[in-house]
Order: structure tokens, then C-alpha cells, then sequence
């Protein structure tokens, strides 16, 4: 397995910020990488949600809820439908907490890559660092969006304003 982590500080309460990362099914609201996304069980958040992500290159990733703790603002998620990308398994781990200025978000992933040791050169090579770019404009995303209001898309636009 190979892993990734992601850690940011953001000037947002962090009830404010846990409750953006909740709403799992409408994760396309503040994140640049994904340019549609919807529940596949009819629940937006909470323990066994499921949603499917259309990004941006049109490639779909299917993800579900594994654990959740309200309490903690932390949850983790498998990711068990890969589109075209290029793995077998992941599982990620998204942590909200309080920091003097706000909050930090935290996100950690491990993944299993296709492909053997091909797989495994293109992970450590290419993929890793992939996700870590991924993951950090994701925060950075729930960030302008807490700030603005706004959807945010594709690249960190500013889009239109979320309809209360």
C-alpha cells in the first residue's frame, strides 16, 4: 500500500468546516476536482453514505462511508469504484480540529495501484504526489467556499452562488 497525507490550517470554526465535509453526497459544492457528484443510497451523510464522483477528465469514482464519528469530526471512507484510474483499493480518512485560528483538516489515504511493479513505480513516482496535490486543492476549496458562498470549480473558481 502506499499512503498520502494532507494537513491544512483554514480560518474557519470547526463545526463549520465538519459540517461541509459531512454532507458527503454534495461534495461537488467545494471541490475543484469534482465536477458532479450524487448519493447512490439516498443518504446524504453518516455512517454507510455512498456517493459517485464525476471529475473533471469525465473518470468516476464510487465512495462509501466506513466509519464516522459526529463527535470527533472524523470519518473514513473506502473508495471501491475506480473508473479507469489505476488502483484496486483505498481508504481514506478526513479530521477536522480545532487549531487557536480555526480549524485544521486533515486527510490521510492509503491506496493499492494495478499493475504490479509497474503499478508500484507509477504510484511512488507519479500517483502519491498526485493525490497530495488533489487532496490539498480539495481544502483549499472548502476554504473559498466557507469564505464565499460560492460552488467552487474546476481549477478553484469562484462559481455561483450555492442557493440556500
Amino acid at each position: 500500500m502506499h499512503s498520502f497525507s494532507v494537513s491544512r490550517d483554514i480560518p474557519h470554526t470547526p463545526q463549520r468546516v465538519w459540517a461541509l465535509m459531512d454532507n458527503f453526497a454534495d461534495i461537488w459544492i467545494y471541490n475543484p476536482n469534482v465536477r458532479h457528484s450524487e448519493s447512490l443510497n439516498g443518504q446524504q451523510s453518516g455512517l454507510g453514505a455512498e456517493r459517485l464522483c464525476v471529475l473533471y477528465d469525465d473518470n468516476e469514482v464510487q465512495e462509501r462511508v466506513t466509519e464516522h464519528n459526529a463527535d470527533a469530526m472524523r470519518q473514513r471512507v473506502e473508495v471501491y469504484g475506480f473508473g479507469n484510474m489505476p488502483m484496486t483499493k483505498m481508504d481514506i480518512e478526513i479530521r477536522v480540529e480545532p487549531t487557536p485560528s480555526g480549524s485544521r483538516v486533515t486527510i490521510e489515504g492509503a491506496f493499492q495501484p494495478k499493475f504490479g511493479v509497474a503499478g508500484w513505480v507509477l504510484a511512488k513516482t507519479v500517483m502519491v504526489g498526485q493525490f497530495q496535490k488533489a487532496i490539498d486543492k480539495l481544502i483549499l476549496g472548502a476554504d473559498q467556499h466557507l469564505a464565499s458562498g460560492r460552488i467552487i470549480e474546476k481549477g478553484g473558481a469562484l462559481g455561483a452562488p450555492l442557493a440556500a
